[in-house]
């Protein structure tokens, strides 16, 4: 449902009590103040901050009053004598009432802000309308709300939106043009499909495009690719990180003990036998970040924000999420592998061993840029090589997009082709390495 077919659905009285939600960074906010902008002079809107508004009074004052009605009139700044026609007109006439930020509730007063929303609907009149915005709740009953008609969720940034948006916040024509050479070269352009809807899996939200934008300013088309020196898994990572430290801002934690924390969830499931848990829980979450945060209430604020942001998606019919997509999955097994090489003392057996599962995925390109990885360029070229196909420019292509650039990816494919050559190396590694 677009944004105008919402904004008419509500005008004509069709919505009631409508709660919206979206992952981090795709934009609840901004629906928020277009959809109020939309409706200015067809259906009166008032708009309230549960976390700025409500939340702080709710133990003092919320036994006496609702707190979000007590916003509304206050907002309205009216003479006593006026105050009491304006609530008869509440009671006589349609509006709506926005409830934004829901999720940024702390979990201790959540509980207290959901029950004067459901309070609210009993003193709206006949034609009052509500719409609640925030991200996927995780507890599976839609944070205790009652009486909802409609859930409305909004999807990643289509292809689309993405570009447009790329297009009108660019400083200058050059910068535009270095942005797309980045994204092209770090491979962000990649598409991936929900339903019909086309979106990138590394550009899903507004945010993931601020940080594009900010490392693209680092990047310099015109110096070639000798000129570049992150590879592809670190500058998916970042993108990676900054979701995750948005989400978690009052932990004032560093993107690598962000990234750490996804790391010791996946590695709570994983197999030797080469099959992946990759389907997460509340419970699961909770053990794996146990080591490192000893507070009950913290864990469970670090995994919630962490399964409601863009990375995950939860899973119809369960209480459980899995990542958001195949390729981010990717990322997190290569890393995986990674310490496991650096945990026997950067020995590429583990390639080796792991050579069935890694072939047939996308953890080789994400592999070859991790900072033990790399020194594996032959083991990852001999695990592409076993998978269906042998050599194929597709898996040469893997590896190139993967592999650090400059002087760091001449240095990786020179002691491969050397280790090649004193291990004689069948034909397909030999000429993978070659294509490199």
């Amino acid at each position: 449902m677009s944004e105008r077919e919402f904004a008419r659905r509500l005008v004509a009285g069709q919505a009631k009590h409508v709660l919206v939600t979206a992952r981090g960074g795709v934009g609840k906010s901004t629906f928020a103040r277009s959809l109020e902008s939309t409706l200015c002079g067809s259906l009166p809107t008032f708009r309230v901050d549960l976390a700025q508004d409500v939340a702080p009074r709710v133990f003092d004052e919320g036994q006496r009053v609702n707190l979000i009605v007590a916003r509304i009139e206050s907002k309205m700044a009216l003479q006593p004598v006026h105050m009491q026609t304006f609530r008869r007109l509440l009671r006589a006439s349609p509006y709506l009432v926005l409830l934004d930020s829901l999720d940024e509730v702390a979990l201790t007063h959540r509980k207290a802000v959901v029950a004067q929303i459901n309070d609210l609907g009993k003193r709206l009149g006949p034609q009052g309308q509500v719409v609640i915005l925030g991200r996927p709740a995780v507890d599976g009953n839609n944070y205790g709300l009652t009486d909802l008609d409609a859930h409305l969720h909004l999807p990643p940034l289509s292809c689309g939106r993405v570009q447009s948006t790329l297009r009108w916040t660019a400083a200058s024509t050059d910068a535009e043009r270095r942005t797309k050479h980045f994204i092209r070269t770090y491979r962000l352009d990649r598409q991936a499909k929900k339903g019909e809807r086309c979106y990138f899996p590394f550009m899903a939200a507004y945010r993931d495009l601020q940080v594009v934008q900010r490392e693209a300013e680092k990047f310099n088309p015109a110096g070639g690719l000798n000129a570049l020196t992150a590879s592809l898994s670190e500058v998916h990572e970042s993108i990676i990180a900054e979701r995750l430290l948005k989400e978690l801002r009052q932990m004032s934690w560093k993107g690598a003990q962000v990234l750490e924390i996804i790391d010791r969830i996946v590695r709570s499931g994983g197999r030797d036998d080469g099959s992946w848990n990759l389907e997460f829980t509340l419970a699961r979450c909770d053990k794996a970040v146990e080591p490192l945060v000893s507070k009950a209430i913290e864990r469970q604020y670090i995994c919630e924000k962490i399964l409601q942001s863009a990375l995950f998606e939860p899973i119809a019919g369960v209480e459980e999420w899995r990542f958001e997509h195949r390729e981010v999955a990717d990322l997190f097994l290569a890393r995986w592998v990674d310490r496991e090489i650096q945990r026997t003392g950067g020995k590429c057996d583990v390639v080796s061993h792991h050579a069935k599962w890694i072939g047939g995925r996308n953890v080789a390109g994400y592999l070859i840029g991790q900072a033990h990885g790399r020194g594996c360029l032959l083991e990852l070229s001999a695990a592409l090589c076993q998978a269906d196909g042998g050599f194929e420019k597709a898996k040469v292509d893997l590896l190139y997009t993967g592999l650090p650039l400059g002087a760091a990816r001449s240095k990786a494919v020179a002691e491969a082709q050397n280790k090649a050559k004193s291990l004689k190396a069948d034909s397909c590694v030999r000429k993978t390495l070659s294509a490199l």
